[in-house]
């Protein structure tokens, strides 16, 4: 169950969410964790801090794929789920 001890050092429960906005400024922003020997660049790992907009979501066939409209970049589509085990043909086309 997540609770401010379970999640103490990663983060806390948002609730209600509408009082955690970008424009309240009411969150954190954090470096992720790096607990392996490789250490992050210098500048990274905080995800540049923060944006709030719309997220684009759609099926095609079997794959799951979400676009993020907040952000202005070629690097903003993800795959974000498998509706069925795809075969090695199909991961291929991703």
């Amino acid at each position: 169950m997540a609770n401010d001890t379970t999640l103490a050092g990663l983060g806390r429960p948002t609730a209600p969410a509408a009082d955690y906005t970008v424009a309240h400024k009411t969150f954190e922003i954090t470096q992720w964790p790096q607990p392996g020997w490789r250490q992050l660049d210098p500048g990274t790992g905080d995800e540049a801090g923060t944006t709030e907009g719309d997220f684009e979501v759609q099926w095609k066939g079997d794959f799951f794929y979400g676009k993020n409209l907040a952000i202005a970049t070629n690097n903003n589509e993800y795959l974000d789920g498998l509706g069925a085990v795809p075969a090695a043909k199909d991961i291929e086309a991703v």
